[in-house]
């Protein structure tokens, strides 16, 4: 669950917050059998909250994500308010099935339309919510391929490399290297960095080893949105 927690800053007689609202789920699949699905928007907060829903294409030109319009996906409904303690249904729908050979990626936006209110005393500001959820079309067949690379560079690195040859993204929230005879042993190499990988792209991680490592047999653990993944390979030797 997303939460967008309730942020209290005293500056004088200034008063900043934010709305305290959760959203579920964080990413939203869709495509083949799946066509309609819904996003549940609760609010933790004390006031009432009125969000608008859009939606926008996704997509990323040389590394650079751009926004788009599309008329792709529905939404219902577009604007609403949450009562405090209440939740909110917005049920999103496909217009079309997907006839394109990839998985094909959107947004849900949510942003918080602002409301006039009468305050008692002092000066306050209302930071408002936007939030952009992704949204993912899966083609009618799904094809994952990832091929890994890991070398090791003059200064002591290890450069671990992902190709995505297939079809739908791949996310990574982490990786970390790990010797085959270390057995349950702490990871040579770790890296929080992550990111969304689409078809055809690749990413390059690079992390301090411990120790040097020579050409040697390695299972890579990668955090991703579909559980830990355990990859075996070795790391070979590079600029």
């Amino acid at each position: 669950m997303m939460r967008l927690c309730l942020l209290l800053l005293a500056l004088f007689s200034q008063t900043i917050w934010a709305a305290n609202l959760g959203v579920t789920p964080v990413a939203i699949h869709m495509g083949g059998a799946v066509n309609r699905t819904t996003v549940n928007i609760v609010n933790y907060g004390a006031e009432a909250v009125t969000m608008q829903v859009e939606t926008i294409a996704w997509t990323r030109v040389n590394g650079v994500d751009q926004d788009g319009e599309t008329s792709d996906i529905m939404v219902n409904p577009a604007v609403f308010t949450v009562e405090p303690g209440e939740s909110q249904i917005v049920r999103i729908g496909l217009r079309r099935p997907s006839d394109k050979p990839y998985e094909e990626t959107y947004r849900l936006v949510l942003r918080e339309v602002p409301v006039v209110r009468t305050e008692t005393a002092g000066t306050n500001v209302r930071v408002l919510v936007a939030m952009r959820l992704p949204i993912y079309v899966a083609p009618v067949k799904v094809i994952r391929d990832e091929k890994w690379t890991v070398r090791a560079d003059k200064k002591g690195n290890l450069v671990v490399k992902l190709q995505n040859a297939g079809n739908v993204h791949y996310k990574i929230g982490g990786v970390k290297v790990r010797l085959n005879e270390a057995k349950g042993g702490e990871p040579v190499a770790s890296t929080t960095e992550g990111g969304v990988i689409f078809p055809g792209e690749a990413r390059s991680f690079s992390m301090r080893a411990v120790q040097a490592l020579a050409i040697q047999p390695i299972t890579l653990e990668v955090f991703t949105d579909r559980g830990p993944q355990y990859i075996s390979t070795e790391i070979a030797r590079g600029d």
